[in-house]
């Protein structure tokens, strides 16, 4: 090339083998569009990757390897003949050369002392996670400029002001095997730079570069120390070069004490450094970022709202600010004065104003933001926050704008809802007004948007979170009353929602709630479960059954009688009834008789039970027969007024739904052999009261033991055939 060489580019060869063909392919464009000449180091002397260079270049450098960077860089600097510089290594590779070749062609480069370019580190071996760092690695060919560092060289011919390009190179550098892998490679890096602060203890880069190696292998209070002391050096704000340093170690101190949870070390750490008048403008805004966490942490939430204030103003003065790459050293302290931070403190300020109960100024906080900005990101505690602050405040339509607006990014939490279940039920349908405005996107949403619907009486406000319920698979059998009366409100056939759900699950599911549910809530199911059912239909047999059952459970349930409790009339009232199990497999009944014993008749009656008496265990494994010698505290119960008959008869038609439903799932023959025994336990019931009733007036023992039979088969209905067996003996 006859034309004056207008860029040398430099690049250390090592043994990557399976990069070193990539990096030299991404810079032929490069090459062919702007005067330049390319000079390989050989540090390696791997003889595979040096026929792939030949290929590119004949300039090419060996070197023997001595542990030293610069060294080696500077070796190749030695025969360059460009007017600029540009260096990188042969595991990195271009994307695209497009802005560089522009930055030349165009005559930008003249307005310039240096250029950076974007390395792409990436986190793991399938690319899917990276860092991107502006590299300084384009600068002019002065007099003298060379390579500095044995390790995290740099160039010295760079002045600013600097070009930033956004070309970018790949690099995989840092992608390791496993963590010995990086913790060796780290540790080499540390051992050369030790050697380097060792010469020159004063040199702030060398620190800087030891702070970010020990961080990045955990020695975090070697990290700290290190900070310490280059924060101490004399002059260490002065110049540009020194408060690029001196920013990145006050970001790391503080970021290594909040990592650790030394918030009050690193409150007392910041609060000095602040105080200092000479520092920089970038690290006041991280160091007022990181205050507001550790006030936060502390609970000093006043020193937190004051700091979230100082945060805002060193952040609207770093927006103008000229150069703010050539201030963040190594990319790693701009992050902390973004917008994006700025936005979340802003959510910091509404979450601390609710703590303190500042429900008006939370409430201009949350108008005063722009809901709707991509930017805006939302912290876990902000769907509690904002909820609170609607509960705790008149109801307001521009919330409904705010609302409208959290569609996109409102995170549903268990923080929210906690403040619903927990809110009075006038602050709930408050709430509600707002949740009505929210997609229905779970089942407690879904829930949320139909007790509003009920108690708006609008079918349309239903139909979405029906929708969604059945199309996400949502549970439609809830334990919620108002869920219920809300569906029943509306007329709402539930049943052609859940037409995914076999029979068999539908019964499962309904069963379920039978057992876990309140009285009143099972009656607002029943009612709307039925909805749509043929009488006849196995659903609808099998709903009768389980409500009959409910209520008849409901109506004998034993109640305790305070006012007869320690009177002599609660002495004849508390009988003991036992059931135990003979060698015949029956259940017999023993009435221990109210009628206090003589003494004599006492010693026997306690000896014959000691010796026939036998304990039963109930489904818990719990013992139901007590040793009737054995005094306990009398607690009077009485029944509801049911006589045996009404009782007889109740049990009789729930019996009947059992043996229906039970008619239309098995055979005849399943009743009449030991196959019973698999069916469920309240068809069992069933048929075995039916049993029972068809031999009443004939047998009376097979009746007993019939329903003794049912007893044992279905525990729900055990007190109630113990009730009837009792009563009926004494009769």
């Amino acid at each position: 090339m006859s034309e004056k060489i207008l860029l040398t580019i430099t690049m250390l060869v090592s043994d990557r083998e399976d990069t070193i063909e990539k990096c030299m392919k991404s810079l032929v464009h490069l090459r062919e569009t702007v005067p330049s000449e390319l000079i390989v180091v050989d540090t390696a002397g791997n003889e595979k990757c040096m026929e792939i260079v030949r290929q590119y270049t004949d300039k090419i450098v060996r070197f023997e390897w001595i542990n030293d960077f610069a060294a080696a860089r500077n070796a190749g600097v030695k025969l360059a003949k460009g007017e600029w510089l540009m260096f990188l290594d042969d595991d990195e590779w271009f994307e695209t050369t497009e802005e560089l070749e522009d930055f030349f062609l165009s005559g930008k480069y003249k307005k310039y002392g240096g250029a950076a370019y974007i390395v792409r580190s990436y986190m793991n071996v399938k690319g899917t996670s990276w860092n991107d760092f502006d590299a300084l690695r384009l600068g002019r060919l002065t007099k003298g400029a060379k390579f500095v560092g044995k390790i995290h060289e740099y160039f010295s011919g760079l002045e600013p002001p600097f070009y930033y390009a956004k070309d970018y190179v790949h690099h995989y550098g840092y992608v390791f095997k496993n963590t010995q892998e990086r913790y060796e490679h780290s540790w080499r890096n540390i051992r050369l730079l030790l050697e380097m602060h060792k010469k020159d203890p004063r040199s702030s880069h060398t620190i800087g570069q030891l702070i970010q190696e020990y961080d990045g292998v955990g020695e975090y209070f070697s990290a700290i120390e290190l900070c310490k002391e280059l924060l101490n050096l004399p002059g260490c704000w002065d110049s540009l070069g020194e408060a690029r340093s001196a920013t990145y170690a006050a970001m790391t101190e503080a970021k290594l004490y909040a990592r650790q949870h030394r918030y009050e070390d690193g409150y007392q750490f910041v609060k000095e450094l602040l105080e200092k008048p000479k520092i920089s403008l970038l690290a006041r805004g991280i160091l007022n970022n990181f205050m507001i966490s550790f006030c936060y942490q502390l609970k000093k939430y006043e020193e937190t709202l004051e700091y979230i204030e100082r945060y805002k103003d060193s952040y609207e003065r770093w927006i103008p600010y000229p150069d703010k790459k050539l201030m963040d050293a190594f990319s790693a302290c701009g992050k902390y004065m973004e917008e994006s931070e700025l936005k979340r403190f802003e959510l910091v300020r509404i979450h601390v104003l609710v703590l303190c109960e500042r429900w008006q100024e939370a409430g201009d906080c949350i108008l005063n933001l722009d809901w709707q900005s991509k930017e805006q990101k939302i912290l876990p505690e902000t769907p509690g926050d904002v909820m609170d602050v609607l509960r705790n405040l008149p109801y307001d339509s521009r919330y409904l704008d705010v609302v409208k607006n959290l569609k996109r990014s409102f995170n549903y939490s268990r923080d929210m809802y906690k403040v619903y279940d927990g809110a009075s039920r006038e602050d709930q349908r408050k709430l509600m007004a707002y949740f009505s405005l929210l997609p229905p996107k779970d089942s407690k949403m879904c829930l949320y948007h139909l007790i509003y619907a009920g108690e708006q009486k609008d079918f349309g406000l239903a139909v979405p979170a029906l929708e969604e319920m059945r199309e996400c698979g949502f549970p439609f059998f809830l334990t919620d009353k108002l869920y219920w009366d809300s569906l029943n409100t509306l007329n709402v056939n539930i049943n052609s929602y859940m037409d995914n759900l076999s029979v068999y699950e539908w019964m499962e599911l309904a069963r379920r709630v039978w057992a876990e549910a309140a009285m009143e809530t099972c009656e607002s199911a029943y009612l709307c479960l039925i909805r749509g059912l043929d009488r006849g239909e196995l659903r609808f047999l099998y709903l009768s059954g389980l409500m009959m059952e409910k209520r008849l459970l409901s109506e004998t349930a034993p109640r305790k009688n305070d006012a007869l409790e320690g009177s002599e009339a609660a002495e004849s009232l508390n009988e003991k009834t036992e059931i135990s199990e003979t060698t015949e497999g029956y259940l017999v009944v023993d009435s221990l008789m109210n009628e206090k014993p003589d003494s004599e008749e006492k010693k026997k009656g306690d000896s014959h039970q000691e010796k026939n008496v036998s304990e039963e265990s109930d489904d818990n494994g719990a013992t139901v027969a007590d040793d009737a010698s054995e005094k306990t505290e009398s607690v009077v119960f009485t029944w509801q007024t049911l006589d045996l008959y009404e009782l007889w008869e109740k049990v009789n038609q729930i019996a009947q739904y059992w043996v229906s439903c039970a008619a239309s799932l098995y055979r005849e023959d399943v009743f009449l052999s030991d196959l019973i025994q698999a069916i469920p336990p309240a068809y069992r019931f069933g048929w075995y009261i039916m049993q029972a009733n068809a031999v009443k007036d004939e047998d009376h023992s097979l009746f007993l033991h019939k329903v003794a039979d049912a007893a044992k088969a279905y525990p729900v209905m055990k007190e109630l055939c113990k009730r009837v067996i009792t009563e009926d003996a004494i009769k």
